[in-house]
């Protein structure tokens, strides 16, 4: 398992980046360079389940892990959705964390990400599209 460590600083408030990350079609527009498609099914409240989907409901799940309004988010990955069903991986408790730091109106969003080596390459591409989508949804 390999972590990988991004941030983008973004002119608006946290407020502001926190809807662009998580309401829901903030949350596609913004994620769709990983898989087109691409949403989340939860509550999205701490301790719940939630499920990374594609376009054709395949993808990830696991738990809401740690959420603080604003601030920060912690996803803890379980396995795997396919065909509609849960299935481990052996990249269980893997983590995705998301933290939100204003200064001046100004938002940095740091992001760490735990994944198999074999995915290195394709998040190391699409996370920093995916974030500058981010950017341009808080900032207009």
């Amino acid at each position: 398992m390999v972590t990988l460590k991004y941030k983008i600083y973004i002119d608006a408030p946290r407020e502001k980046v926190w809807e662009s990350l998580w309401k829901d079609e903030n949350y596609r527009n913004w994620t769709e360079p990983f898989t087109p498609g691409n949403h989340a099914v939860s509550e999205w409240n701490e301790s719940d389940p939630i499920q990374f989907l594609d376009g054709k409901n395949n993808g990830i799940y696991g738990i809401i892990e740690t959420k603080i309004t604003n601030e920060v988010m912690v996803f803890k990955q379980l396995g795997d959705v396919l065909d509609g069903t849960d299935m481990k991986r052996e990249w269980a408790g893997a983590r995705e964390q998301y933290f939100l730091l204003e200064r001046d109106g100004t938002t940095k969003v740091k992001v760490s990400v735990d994944v198999l080596s074999e995915y290195v390459d394709y998040m190391k591409k699409a996370f920093p599209v995916a974030l500058e989508k981010l950017k341009v949804l808080a900032e207009n």
